[in-house]
């Protein structure tokens, strides 16, 4: 009960993950692959070119793209547009713009082994 009131309040306020809730526009870019597939990788490579005026690193790269399920709404409405947003959910027609990042099966299953080994 105090778990549904909790979850309430945070959806309420906005605090909540925005998941397939997050209200997309128009000129949003999403970069969407299946895990273990070069998301990180590509992301961190189109967040070097929109932000050139100085070195990126991965921990920029996540404020400048961030993914989709790790941050709020409230953190998105906050972004300045047009955003470029990360995401592992299959397809939803509410993405407009997507670029698609597509990996041999066999690579991500090894990636994905190495990675649970790590």
């Amino acid at each position: 009960m105090i778990a549904k009131v909790g979850a309430s309040v945070k959806h309420l306020l906005g605090h909540d993950s925005a998941g397939r809730n997050l209200p997309t526009f128009p000129d949003d870019t999403f970069i969407v692959s299946y895990p273990k597939s070069g998301n990180t990788w590509t992301r961190f490579l189109v967040a070097s070119l929109i932000h050139n005026e100085e070195p990126m690193t991965f921990l920029k790269a996540d404020k400048v793209i961030p993914s989709i399920d790790s941050q709020s709404r409230k953190y998105f409405k906050t972004l300045a547009r047009p955003r470029v947003i990360k995401s592992h959910f299959p397809f939803d027609q509410n993405y407009k713009r997507v670029i698609y990042i597509v990996r041999d099966p066999k690579d991500v299953a090894v990636s994905q082994y190495h990675y649970h080994q790590a």
